[in-house]
């Protein structure tokens, strides 16, 4: 029998930071969570950014599936540059209007590539709610309500309603209300319908419009938490609730991972206040099952702001780049979108023959980490390339069975040439009759890689040495904290779940592409296939029979 799930993601969650606190007797919630249930580490995709990490939990898609691969990227079909930081130059040189048109429509409507969690439990007629989460897509229409000064800078062209989830909460901008009647008041259905019709009233107190520029427009843990507190107290959470919490990342983009901590405790507390309002743990723990993680994690940066940066228009100057957003002009020879800790290049069409002397010219930059590049097209296969100053090159991909063929830890079978220090990995004998490839540094390597790929995805990868992180021109850099990369310190977050019912149990270790499988299974539905398999492999591993 399934249970109702409630999802929470904290922004940044950083493996090493977390388990050090709770060894050291912080975050009590937390450790209740792992005594009731488990606790493990989980990998996020690559790029370790919010954007794609975010749209891979909310899908259990890879970016070759769902199709989101950063922060910043060139979508070539349409001649078109996709942005989701919050640098300001780069929102300037695309327009304010159509930053925040495509932040709450297209994000959603056109980029993201396959169904949400939202899209797969309405199908099943299981009731959802969505806190502060980018990716809301479901089938129930809400009205958005814009600040007035958001709608002045989008110049009208500012979306009147989305489509999400029955409870759909998008800071100042959608409060539950859909389109003709108020969302349903949480559970199940219950005669709701997409177009409104038979709605009961689910009203929010002193929380909508309470944001303001100053706090985000509402996209902070303050309101998540109230949002999610109300619902809880009122008995009106329904079968799935997703709470975003996102004041770590930018707590530890500007203080550092472990300065940052306050953040997560806040949270810590809101979950045991939660909790509490549900009639206290041993109740909880008969209804509900509750998973805890990050998105993604993050690394301390260098204290000197010019030994930190790295400016990739420097490092590729003798090839003339485009402007991101502005279109090839002529001379121009390739595209550079940073994403923090990793970017993207996109070589103009008629100079992709470059793409080695590009390589070559970026590995020569001692501040950069790894190049990886692909040969073949389609979404995560082909042969892919990692190539490194220090530590050698690597060709691999995927592969059936065979005399070369080897396993990796989640039976995915690979076979490679060159230098497998390039990715920190090593076969590993005595596990299969071929031996078993593992990682250290770069957890899961080489599913990450091939599964970055995708028709916008760049032509080539960089990514940074620790303590470093990418810029082009006027862009920014953070001071302290920073991720994008495929180091460990960048993708390694906790994975926190309890209430889970009998025969559900997390594993040794987990993938963030796993996570919805994990959701299903403690709801009680069948998870749809393509969230369940993956290289023919289950990527629910975190189901699995006691």
């Amino acid at each position: 029998m399934g249970k109702k799930v409630i999802f929470v993601v904290i922004d940044a969650l950083a493996s090493a930071v977390v388990d050090a606190r709770m060894r050291e007797g912080g975050l009590p919630v937390f450790r209740r969570i792992g005594e009731c249930g488990g606790v493990c580490e989980c990998t996020a995709v690559f790029p370790s950014i919010t954007p794609a990490a975010t749209a891979s939990l909310a899908t259990g898609h890879y970016p070759s599936g769902h199709g989101i691969t950063g922060n910043f990227w060139y979508d070539r079909e349409q001649s078109d540059v996709a942005y989701f930081g919050d640098d300001v130059w780069v929102i300037m040189e695309r327009g304010f209007g159509v930053f925040f048109r495509d932040f709450l429509l297209r994000l959603n409507e056109e980029r993201l590539a396959t169904p949400t969690v939202f899209d797969r439990l309405g199908e099943t007629g299981r009731g959802a709610a969505c806190l502060n989460f980018m990716w809301y897509h479901g089938p129930f229409p809400h009205e958005v309500n814009a600040p007035l000064m958001v709608e002045l800078l989008s110049a009208g062209q500012f979306p009147e309603q989305v489509n999400g989830p029955e409870l759909l909460y998008l800071g100042d901008f959608v409060s539950f209300r859909s389109v003709g009647e108020a969302s349903p008041a949480g559970g199940s259905p219950a005669g709701g319908s997409p177009d409104g019709e038979g709605r009961s009233e689910a009203g929010l107190d002193a929380i909508s419009g309470a944001g303001g520029v100053a706090k985000r427009y509402g996209f902070q843990d303050e309101t998540t938490a109230a949002v999610l507190l109300q619902l809880a107290e009122r008995g009106e959470l329904p079968d799935f609730t997703l709470a975003y919490f996102p004041d770590n990342d930018f707590r530890s983009h500007s203080e550092g991972p472990a300065d940052a901590f306050s953040s997560v405790e806040r949270v810590d507390e809101v979950l045991g206040e939660m909790i509490e309002a549900l009639g206290g743990w041993d109740r909880f723990m008969e209804e509900y099952a509750i998973v805890v993680t990050g998105d993604h994690s993050q690394s301390d940066l260098l204290e000197d702001a010019d030994e930190r940066r790295i400016d990739l228009d420097v490092v590729l100057g003798g090839f003339q780049a485009a402007t991101p957003g502005k279109g090839w002009k002529s001379g121009d020879r390739l595209m550079i979108c940073p994403n923090l800790r990793a970017a993207q290049i996109y070589m103009r069409p008629g100079e992709k023959s470059a793409i080695g002397s590009v390589v070559d010219t970026l590995v020569g930059c001692p501040e950069i980490d790894q190049v990886i590049w692909r040969e073949g097209q389609g979404d995560g296969i082909g042969r892919f390339h990692v190539a490194t100053a220090g530590r050698g090159r690597l060709e691999f991909e995927s592969a059936t069975r065979g005399r070369e063929a080897v396993a990796d830890e989640w039976g995915n079978r690979w076979s490679w040439r060159g230098e497998l220090a390039a990715v920190d990995g090593r076969l590993e004998e005595g596990r299969g009759e071929e031996g078993c490839v593992v990682f250290g540094d770069y957890p899961n390597a080489f599913e990450r890689i091939s599964q970055a790929f995708c028709d916008v995805s760049g032509d080539a990868w960089v990514t940074a040495k620790l303590g470093r992180e990418f810029s082009v021109g006027s862009t920014k850099i953070n001071p302290k904290g920073s991720h994008g990369s495929l180091h460990r310190l960048d993708s390694i977050s906790p994975l926190l779940a309890a209430g889970l019912p009998d025969g559900v149990k997390l594993p040794g270790s987990a993938r963030s592409v796993d996570l919805l499988g994990l959701c299903f299974a403690a709801i009680g539905v069948e998870a749809p296939e393509a969230v369940q398999h993956f290289h023919g492999r289950a990527t629910d591993l975190a189901v699995m029979s006691d």
